[in-house]
């Protein structure tokens, strides 16, 4: 599972109300990923068909945000540390 999957599943299971099974885990394996500088790489998040346009695929080109990961990481970790007992998660911030 990438970084963004990861994050995107903690977030949603918080915005329903659930309460992940291991979230514990999932921050750690989260933090596992991330880069000694702090960021995470960018994962692969929009997909073009070269020459699909002209019904002749070339290749698929993909763009992945090293930012846009790191956010939604860092916004899932606190979420879910702000949702165990004792923190104060609120899914409408």
């Amino acid at each position: 599972m990438s970084p963004m999957d990861t994050a995107l599943a903690l977030w949603a299971l918080d915005c329903a109300g659930e309460t992940p099974v291991n979230g514990r885990g999932a921050i750690d394996g989260l933090i596992e990923m991330q880069a000694a500088e702090g960021f995470w790489t960018g994962t692969p998040w929009i997909q073009m068909g070269i020459g699909r346009a002209r019904g002749k695929p070339i290749r698929v080109a993909t763009y992945g945000s090293a930012v846009l990961t790191t956010a939604y990481c860092v916004r899932s970790i606190l979420r879910v540390l702000a949702s165990a007992p004792g923190g104060a998660g609120d899914c409408a911030d």
